[in-house]
């Protein structure tokens, strides 16, 4: 049995539920001592010159830690049992646009990490980016604020061991910042790092709380943290794994971690229950990933979904349900086994030029609950062509009898994975969400890819967000790390808007994220799919006060150009310019913003009423 050195009450619940697959459901809630405060850190005035960062890229044999034996025997077995073919692609996603590219930037040139876990934050203003060896602040239009290495940061505040897993998140109705990472990956040193900032300036100061990644003291460590907030709580949910084991089959079980978010806000002492034991048919639950609120409308309750995630075909969804906040000695938890349409899998791992991008398990990466309706994401191996791809979920009527599908993704030449889901509705009833996924192929180098949905139209044609300028190649051996999840948040004060990140490949062969601005199509303007050479732009300066200069290429075939300015909500401001064309090729426009007010904005060219260039810039 299990003990809690420092438990003050153990509370003992256990539940049976009727499910689609009628099972028993088992669970355990402890009610934690109060957490003291580690520190209190100030963001802006963390000194980290050289951002070092040690990673080892040594490919040992598939028996060890690095490429891991179970998951790499079912990889080849499905070299053999469904190996991959190329089919004739047919256009069956729907009539919906794509969503629009407001602008983009590299997370951190010169950081990397194996693999770089992705993860963002932003209050509108200024973004949070996580990834598996840094944190960066920057503008929303990519101006470079502060940033440092996780290992600098938790050496600061006294924390051993090495670092990883970074999540970062956002909570609307407080306007404060949330950020959770791992240090130690061994029973005797494995932790977790919490941190609240405690204002809405992500340079300002944040409290930092150590939990304990072994709370059993056995011979286990915490690893893949996953987050989410409700009205009360800060939910993290981690894995157990055994030491000297691999993650695959090292998996002892799924904690939830439950934390009263206002007391990290204050920097007050922590109150937190722990729920371990969450069983269903006498088995572990594995993964639970929290499904996020869609909007600045938090949930009372917490959601999580799970799978069978190491199966090569099935079809099952677990559907957890955590009615009850921190202080709430009857808090419940419901499980039941959803049953959809439409089968998953462990996908293969994905071509690129040289080389393989490794691809996990079948796991749910991401969700968010909106309208009585959780949608979803994860890795799949394509049905149609057995493929690395990625499936998009719904489950409807949630709060009643439920009913599941699933749709995979299928992309006419490349091969997908690690996708996000972010909501773009802009009234309450809609249901609408932009999904983004990392890309590859033998022709195409590692990048960012999106599209749109929505329940009228259906699936928009995938855009390209990032194009990859080389292929990764970090790790000895052939197989590179490509995930573990990508990082996407609603942009809460633009409805329509989000802000996502996603892995590409450098011209240095490493990798890096690249966090870009989207949004839901004719939002701020209809365009067609006219793209145009980015290396052809160039706007400056930007920020600035007084004047701004854009470079472009006029087409050749051009006959009028308009100038159109609106602010970042896509209201128009002005038409700049509306002229007849006479000459082609390079060009500059200049103009005056002294006049406006300080703030975000964008400027598109229409060249015979149709997208040339979409840019923003910072009027400071």
């Amino acid at each position: 049995m299990k003990q809690f050195a420092f438990l003050i009450s153990t509370l003992l619940l256990t539940a049976v539920s009727t499910c689609l697959i009628a099972q028993e459901v088992t669970y355990n809630r402890k009610a934690l001592p109060a957490f003291e405060k580690l520190a209190v850190v100030n963001f802006g005035e963390i000194q980290d010159d050289y951002k070092a960062t040690l990673i080892n890229t040594e490919t040992q044999d598939a028996s060890s830690h690095v490429i891991k034996k179970k998951l790499n025997d079912i990889k080849n077995n499905l070299k053999t049992t469904h190996p991959k073919k190329e089919v004739n692609f047919t256009n069956t996603r729907g009539d919906a646009d794509p969503p629009q590219i407001i602008n983009g930037y590299y997370g951190q040139i010169g950081a990397t990490g194996i693999p770089l876990d992705n993860s963002l934050a932003t209050n509108g203003e200024d973004v949070l980016i996580a990834m598996n060896s840094h944190f960066a602040m920057r503008t929303l239009d990519g101006g470079a604020i502060v940033g440092f290495s996780l290992d600098h940061f938790a050496e600061e505040v006294g924390l051993e061991g090495r670092t990883f897993d970074p999540r970062v998140h956002y909570d609307p109705t407080t306007d404060r910042y949330i950020g959770v990472f791992l240090h130690g990956n061994e029973s005797s040193d494995t932790g977790i790092g919490v941190m609240f900032s405690q204002t809405n300036d992500i340079t300002g100061d944040w409290a930092v709380y150590a939990l304990p990644g072994n709370p059993f003291s056995i011979t286990t460590w915490t690893d893949y943290p996953m987050i989410n907030v409700t009205t009360t709580d800060l939910v993290i949910t981690v894995n157990l794994i055994r030491d000297a084991e691999p993650w695959e089959t090292g998996f002892d079980e799924t904690l939830i971690w439950q934390l009263d978010k206002s007391k990290g806000y204050a920097g007050e002492e922590m109150l937190s229950v722990l729920w371990d034991e969450i069983e269903f048919d006498g088995k572990n639950i594995r993964n639970l990933c929290p499904m996020e609120s869609a909007d600045s409308q938090l949930e009372e309750k917490s959601y999580f979904l799970s799978n069978r995630n190491f199966d090569v075909e099935n079809d099952t969804i677990f559907f957890v349900q955590l009615t009850g906040g921190v202080s709430e000695e009857n808090a419940s938890i419901d499980i039941q086994a959803l049953i959809t349409d439409v089968p998953y899998g462990v996908p293969p791992n994905a071509e690129q030029s040289t080389g393989f991008l490794q691809t996990n398990d079948a796991r749910v990466l991401e969700g968010f609950y909106h309208n009585d309706q959780i949608q979803f994401v994860g890795n799949t191996r394509n049905l149609t062509n057995n493929k690395a791809g990625i499936y998009h979920g719904t489950i409807e009527n949630v709060s009643g009898d439920q009913v599941i599908r699933l749709e995979h993704i299928i992309p006419e030449e490349l091969e997908i994975g690690y996708p996000g889901i972010t909501y773009t509705g802009t009234e309450p009833e809609h249901n609408d969400a932009i999904i983004h996924f990392s890309h590859t192929s033998q022709t195409v180098y590692a990048g960012v890819s999106a599209m749109y949905h929505n329940p009228d139209e259906g699936y928009s044609d995938i855009i390209i967000v990032k194009e990859g300028e080389f292929f990764i190649d970090i790790l000895n051996g052939d197989i590179e790390r490509w995930g573990d999840y990508a990082g996407s948040q609603r942009q809460f004060d633009n409805p329509g808007f989000c802000v996502v990140s996603g892995t590409v490949g450098r011209p240095s062969k490493d990798n890096n994220p690249w966090v870009a601005r989207l949004v839901k199509p004719q939002l701020v303007l209809d365009t067609d799919d006219t793209q145009v050479n980015a290396s052809q732009i160039n706007l400056y300066p930007n920020p600035t006060q007084e004047r701004i200069t854009l470079e472009f290429n006029v087409p050749d075939t051009a006959n009028e150009l308009k100038a159109v300015l609106y602010t970042v909500a896509g209201v128009q401001v002005d038409i700049i310019k509306q002229t007849h064309l006479h000459k082609y090729g390079s060009s500059e426009l200049s103009f005056d913003i002294a006049h406006l007010p300080p703030g975000m904005y964008n400027v598109t060219l229409l060249v015979d009423d149709t997208l040339l260039i979409s840019e923003s810039f910072v009027k400071e």
